[in-house]
């Protein structure tokens, strides 16, 4: 289902990937030069679309999330056997499930592979914005954690998420369009504002011309 592996100072084009896989890459640029790649897979991905490249990421993100949670759950605390005021006591133990994944979030392009393993599509943040900062960086209480596997609801909840995902990584798209509305809102006020002030002109000196008319 997916694979991570390493590579140092490889071409990504060198880089033999998963057939119909969702791809991501972490590049790391070492003081001596030295450049490394992660790349982690996620097979079982032939639709092109990108609400279903997202989707297949957020499935593959929540199952290590949930594992990794119920884990944390089980083996958070130990009960030491001794009772203290009817309470029987519970240190933390410091184990913990460290999440694998999440380190790949802090990249900003979702890579889709074909049926041949070659890198044919993908869905791009906009320049500052990171995979960690959209709703695949799952926490508790997120939508998708919220409902069986086997309901319509968490079946709603997963493509809802996912497209969340996609307004998201184009934030400052939208954020540049919504300025863009603002400053053409307020151009069209000005020439509304305008034309205005040169139709009571135009209606002064007409009563004025009237005006003249008459007396002559």
């Amino acid at each position: 289902m997916f694979t991570v592996n390493q590579y140092k100072n490889e071409s990504v084009n060198n880089i033999n990937f998963e057939n119909n896989a969702v791809v991501l890459l972490l590049q790391n640029v070492a003081s001596n030069g030295n450049v490394t790649i992660k790349v982690l897979q996620f097979t079982g991905c032939s639709d092109t679309k990108p609400t279903t490249i997202v989707k297949h990421l957020l499935k593959s993100l929540l199952a290590e999330f949930n594992v990794a949670e119920d884990f944390n759950d089980r083996y958070r605390m130990f009960k030491t056997g001794v009772t203290v005021n009817g309470v029987e006591e519970e240190v933390r133990t410091g184990i913990q499930a460290k999440r694998k994944f999440s380190p790949f979030l802090r990249t900003s392009v979702i890579y889709k592979t074909d049926s041949n393993g070659k890198l044919t599509h993908a869905v791009k943040c906009d320049n500052g914005v990171l995979l960690s900062d959209t709703a695949l960086n799952i926490r508790k209480e997120q939508l998708v954690t919220m409902y069986e596997y086997n309901s319509a609801q968490f079946r709603s909840a997963l493509h809802h998420t996912a497209t969340a995902v996609l307004e998201q990584c184009s934030f400052f798209t939208a954020v540049e369009t919504e300025f863009n509305n603002i400053e053409n809102g307020l151009l069209k006020l000005a020439e509304e504002e305008q034309q205005q002030k040169k139709n009571e002109l135009q209606q002064h000196e007409q009563k004025k011309n009237d005006k003249k008319q008459k007396v002559a």
